[in-house]
């Protein structure tokens, strides 16, 4: 993404909203960290994309 992240790294949100402003806005930011080998995790909703169940949310 900018230099400072890696490959298994985790992006911790409390809230699906904080990713963007609109869907599609959260949907592109959401696959930049999947190509970048990024996982999310999201408090709130406890979706976690390092897990096969999360990565299907």
């Amino acid at each position: 993404m900018d230099g400072r992240t890696r490959t298994g790294d985790v992006l911790t949100v409390t809230m699906l909203d904080r990713l963007g402003r609109n869907t599609r806005e959260m949907l592109e930011f959401a696959d930049r960290l999947k190509t970048s080998g990024m996982n999310q995790h999201t408090l709130n909703m406890d979706i976690d994309t390092s897990t096969p169940g999360g990565e299907l949310l």
